[in-house]
Order: structure tokens, then sequence, then C-alpha cells
């Protein structure tokens, strides 16, 4: 009896270690593909945005509950080149959350090249 009861502790003893940090793993594991998530649903609105530019929405929600926000500015991160009177580089900023979550929206960026209009 008094085995088991050693035994029975000492398996106490050790769940209660080792739960919280497989719980926290767990959590870290679920934060880790949000954010994942968050990069691959900007990397595919930026490839959107950069080829249907300018019909496509700078705000918007799709049907999984992922909400963006898009802002662009000139930019000219190496100065004046011969290329300004026919090209012109952009600086795209998508911002994403998801709306049923509380975590804080994400925001990418990259740069676009367009012909001067």
């Amino acid at each position: 009896m008094l085995e088991a009861l050693v035994a029975f502790g000492l398996v106490a003893f050790v769940l209660g270690f080792a739960l919280p940090i497989v719980s926290g793993a767990a959590a870290q594991q679920a934060r880790r593909l949000q954010d994942l998530n968050a990069a691959e649903f900007a990397v595919s609105l930026a490839e959107a945005y950069r080829a249907t530019f300018p019909q496509m929405e700078a705000e918007g929600q799709d049907p999984a509950g992922w909400a963006w926000r898009i802002t662009e500015r000139s930019v000219a991160p190496d100065g004046q080149t011969s290329l300004d009177p026919v090209m012109r580089l952009v600086e795209v900023q998508i911002t994403v959350w998801h709306i049923d979550r509380r975590a804080e929206p994400t925001t990418f960026s990259t740069l676009i090249a367009r012909p001067r209009s």
C-alpha cells in the first residue's frame, strides 16, 4: 500500500511539472500557427493586389473571418535612378487580422514597381 502511495505521489509530482510545460507549448504552437496563417493570407493579398491593381479593394473581409487593409506610398529607397521617368516604386503595407480572435493586427510590407501613368 505504501509503495502505491509513493508511486502515486511521484506520478502527481511529475505531472504537476509536465502539464504546465505541455500546455504552454501547445498555446505557443497555436499562436505560431495563427501568425503563419496571417503571413500566408497577406502574401496572397499582395499577389492579388499586384496582379489586379487598381481594381482590388483596399479593405475587405473574406468568408473565413480574415479582414485586411492595404495602404501604399511612393518610395525611393536608393535615391534617384535612370528609370524614374518610366517606373516608380511603391511600398504596399498589408494589415491583416482575424475578426473572431483577440490577436493584434499584423502588418506586412513589400515593394512593387509600377509604370508611371
